[in-house]
């Protein structure tokens, strides 16, 4: 995916430079020296609701040539939300690099349906190295197959749903998401739980009165 960009001019304020229709960015990592550049405004973020931040970008680069980059973090203004910077990182597509990949939970689950359980979610990004050129837009993990109360799925059992070059950070062992208990069911448990202090007054009362004699 190549996009063209040029490199920002110094002698422009960046409130000027936005006011011409760019968006001032940067490109960093893989052993580059930070280079400051501009983009326009209007295609790159039609781009980027393309290409978010596991797609590889090819910057064609004025001057320089082009560099291949992620999308490292966006910045938007928080009263008009209109995009204000990007930060790329400039990768090497030949070697691993380092992203979050969002899951998606599809599927019913045979407990919920019934109202036996809830599912409750404990990844919602699965941190995986990966080759950038096999980096997956989103994890679908299907959870169809969580028929009762405590069932679960981790990060081993979707190996098989990552490309050959990925990785995953964390454990094999780590619960993704779990089928749990309704709310009610656990205030219930809690209710039953509650220690009866009334009760244990007249105990010691009690005691207390046989002492007594």
């Amino acid at each position: 995916m190549k996009f063209p960009a040029q490199l920002r001019d110094k002698s422009l304020r960046l409130e000027k430079l936005r006011e011409t229709g760019l968006v001032p960015a940067v490109v960093y990592g893989n052993g580059r020296v930070s280079t400051m550049i501009s983009l326009d405004h209007i295609e790159f973020v039609k781009l980027y609701k393309i290409a978010g931040e596991t797609t590889v970008i090819d910057l064609d680069i004025a001057t320089i040539g082009v560099v291949s980059v992620l999308v490292q973090e966006i910045a938007y203004d928080p009263r008009t939300h209109k995009l204000q910077h990007a930060d790329f990182l400039a990768i090497d597509i030949k070697s691993v690099v380092t992203v979050n990949i969002p899951v998606e939970y599809i599927g019913d689950s045979p407990a919920v349906k019934a109202g036996a359980g809830v599912l409750n979610t404990l990844i919602d990004e699965l941190e995986i190295e990966v080759l950038p050129t096999e980096i997956p837009h989103k994890i679908e993990v299907d959870i169809s197959g969580l028929e009762n109360l405590g069932d679960s799925i981790h990060i081993k059992d979707v190996l098989a749903l990552l490309p050959k070059s990925a990785k995953p950070i964390q454990d094999g062992d780590v619960t993704m998401c779990v089928i749990g208990a309704l709310q009610t069911d656990v205030d219930e448990a809690e209710s039953s739980a509650e220690i009866d202090y009334d009760a244990i007054e007249e105990v010691k009362k009690g005691k207390k009165e046989e002492t007594e004699e």
